[in-house]
């Protein structure tokens, strides 16, 4: 009776931090789709393009970061002792910091000495206020995940509401008042808010961050053994789910770009509950696979995937129903007529629902060189396909070989995924943790 009342409330705790997490992606959500719709209607479609160009960017170079540094504190921090366990963190928050300066600066460089000839003018702005960004977003983002890690999603919460409505009124603030355009109003707002969010979320962790060199060099050595086939694995997946919009604004113009983002804009409620959902479920399992519960880990998987895929299909269908209609109210009728991309955004997505599921149980499994290998066997293919597609027909064509690429990559992740999950069940019936994947291939 009392291992079936233990198993109910660790039943519970689990779908509370969940739900944390999808609550605090929404309201993340809510914030960027309110912010993006501002920048959209208060813009030219050249203007949004830009604008998409610099932010997407500035994501991008967090996701290389939280490769290295918040998924290796997730998948490690567990394995460590609990009096280590901070001082882990806090040593990769500090390699993290590192990192962000030296892109922050080479970001200057490159926004204030590069050639009108190479570099437009209207584009410098808001390069360098993208990169003087850089370490306070790479600062928030590792303290939320530090958050959710160690069960304090009120935290993350707050740095995220705080981050929500500093972004916001940002945005009207110096958009109406010092700054010439929306869309450097909202990079601006978006690093200033980012800043003020980190420091608040320093102030809550009391992560030591005042260790010496040689243990945070140590943390950081050690996470890399890993992150660095993390770091791979996110830069070529990078290229396969960005890659596609650089070679639309290359061989297409900024108003393709903008009318690409403005149909996922519609579809950034689902995109965000992956995402939310993948914050909590990685910890959660990689706690799970610490103690040697792999069936009940494989169990919490298989059925968030079957959950997330509902949801988003259900909201797919309501969408291709509704989606003229939506157009017309919240992108206004500039946009009319990308009903086809709002259509293929809906199939790209459910596909990376299943993707994000199946990468999450090889993370836990600290298969970071497999998942690296699977994207580069296949973002060449894809690449290829975007150029002639694009040429042929346009944002559209853009997407239909972005999603036959996450066709292919979700078979070699499936059949991989079932190999990790069966190496975590031998590692736990020998009692020991799981062993990561051989380096020597």
């Amino acid at each position: 009776m009392r291992q079936s009342v233990s198993r109910g409330l660790a039943l519970l705790r689990r779908r509370h931090r969940m739900l944390a997490g999808i609550v605090d992606q929404g309201v993340v959500g809510i914030g960027n789709l309110a912010v993006g719709l501002l920048v959209l209607r208060a813009s030219t479609k050249e203007e949004y393009g830009l604008y998409s160009l610099c932010y997407m960017t500035l994501i991008l170079l967090n996701g290389f970061s939280n490769a290295v540094f918040a998924a290796q504190l997730t998948v490690s921090y567990h394995e460590h002792p609990r009096h280590d366990r901070d001082g882990f963190a806090a040593s990769l928050l500090r390699g993290q910091m590192m990192l962000s300066a030296s892109l922050a600066l080479a970001g200057l460089a490159v926004a204030l000495l590069l050639p009108e000839g190479v570099l437009p003018l209207d584009l410098r702005p808001l390069l360098v206020v993208s990169a003087l960004a850089c370490p306070a977003v790479m600062a928030h983002d590792f303290l939320r995940s530090y958050f959710f890690l160690v069960d304090r999603p009120f935290n993350a919460m707050t740095l995220d509401l705080l981050l929500v409505a500093g972004w916001a009124a940002g945005t009207l603030g110096l958009g109406a008042g010092p700054v010439p355009s929306h869309s450097l109003a909202a990079l601006a707002a978006f690093g200033l808010s980012a800043g003020v969010a980190a420091g608040l979320g320093l102030a809550l962790s009391r992560l030591p961050l005042r260790t010496g060199g040689g243990p945070a060099l140590g943390a950081v050595a050690v996470a890399w053994g890993h992150g660095r086939w993390a770091l791979g694995g996110a830069a070529v997946t990078a290229l396969q789910n960005q890659g596609h919009v650089y070679l639309l604004g290359w061989l297409g113009s900024a108003r393709a770009i903008a009318e690409l983002n403005a149909a996922r804009m519609l579809i950034m409620p689902m995109g965000l509950l992956i995402v939310g959902v993948g914050r909590t479920l990685t910890p959660a399992m990689a706690r799970l696979a610490a103690e040697g519960r792999v069936a009940e880990m494989t169990r919490t998987a298989n059925r968030t995937l079957a959950g997330v895929v509902a949801i988003v299909a259900l909201y797919a269908v309501v969408m291709l129903l509704a989606h003229d209609w939506l157009i017309g109210r919240v992108l206004g009728g500039r946009y009319e007529g990308i009903g086809p991309l709002v259509a293929l955004w809906t199939v790209v997505l459910l596909l990376q629902a299943v993707d994000a599921n199946l990468s999450a149980v090889m993370q836990v499994a600290k298969r970071f060189r497999e998942l690296t290998m699977i994207n580069l066997w296949t973002v060449g293919p894809v690449l290829a396909g975007v150029i002639p597609m694009i040429l042929l027909y346009g944002a559209e064509g853009n997407l239909v070989a972005l999603a036959a690429g996450y066709v292919g990559i979700t078979l070699l992740l499936w059949r991989e995924a079932a190999r990790a999950v069966a190496a975590l069940e031998s590692g736990a019936a020998a009692g020991r943790t799981p062993p990561p994947e051989p380096r020597g291939r």
